[in-house]
């Protein structure tokens, strides 16, 4: 049995007026969502990186700074084993549409982000855009830790 107001043809009326500005409504707002950027990174040890410094990296870091921020492991193995300096190109996304990036490579002696323990780093930085598709190279260059790394 149905209730009297299902039966009312103003309700449905009513009813079917309100979904179609809730709607519109979604439909509009879903347009001012913000899309993904990307930016493809080729990643590069340079001067000062040689087969032996290379071959000590323990752990490396893609650092996200400024419009985006994140902290990117990389494997370890793969930076260890790249012993002409190539890593190779990493895709990073991000919804941020405004400002600038700065992508930071650093390698490392030691599992953690040890300061004492850095063997290099190399940045650049990138603007920021809505629904983007940019490149951009970072080459790390060796340094010498500022302390004994433990």
């Amino acid at each position: 049995m149905k209730n009297a107001e299902s039966q009312n043809p103003k309700n449905r009326t009513m009813a079917r007026l309100f979904l179609v500005p809730a709607v519109l409504w979604l439909g509009l707002s879903a347009g001012a969502c913000s899309s993904y950027s990307y930016y493809d990174l080729d990643l590069k040890f340079g001067s000062g990186f040689d087969v032996v410094k290379i071959g000590s990296i323990y752990s490396c870091h893609l650092v996200v700074t400024g419009a985006s921020s994140d902290d990117v492991v990389l494997d370890p193995a793969h930076c260890k084993t790249a012993t002409t300096g190539e890593l190779g190109t990493v895709e990073y996304s991000t919804f941020a549409d405004s400002g600038n990036i700065t992508f930071t490579l650093k390698a490392f002696q030691y599992p953690e982000a040890n300061p004492n323990c850095e063997l290099g780093e190399g940045s650049t930085t990138l603007a920021a855009g809505n629904a983007v598709r940019k490149t951009g190279t970072v080459t790390a260059m060796a340094t010498t830790p500022a302390g004994p790394c433990q």
